[in-house]
């Protein structure tokens, strides 16, 4: 077997798992996006978690492009990287809060409303 059908086949993996991961991310900052925009509606809570969900993957894209096609230019990838983080963590750890942690802050608040209405009850 020839290298460059070898190299194909690699290319083709690993075309695979970008596609993979591209959905994971999107949809984690996405999620992350319309959960932290919850209040202003459904469907402009939705579509913000979309579109930022694709500012951030484009912007993963310029990145790449900008390493491949001006490898010693760093300036721009850096300014891209900057925006791209900003807008991936809040949006992740958006989405990982209440994905992990939801369910105890509605059992802390439940909770602490039982105990005010067994008081408003004694009362």
């Amino acid at each position: 077997m020839n290298r460059r059908a070898v190299a194909q086949r690699g290319d083709k993996a690993a075309f695979l798992a970008l596609i993979g991961i591209g959905i994971i991310f999107m949809t984690i900052v996405g999620r992350g996006w319309q959960t932290l925009l919850s209040a202003q509606g459904l469907y402009i809570s939705v579509t913000v978690g979309i579109i930022i969900a694709s500012i951030a993957t484009a912007l993963a894209y310029a990145i790449a492009a900008e390493r491949v096609y001006h490898p010693t230019s760093v300036a721009t990838a850096v300014a891209y990287f900057f925006v791209l983080v900003n807008l991936s963590a809040l949006g992740t750890v958006n989405a990982m809060f209440v994905m992990f942690q939801s369910g105890n802050i509605f059992r802390e608040q439940i909770d602490s409303s039982t105990k005010s209405v067994i008081l408003l009850r004694d009362v």
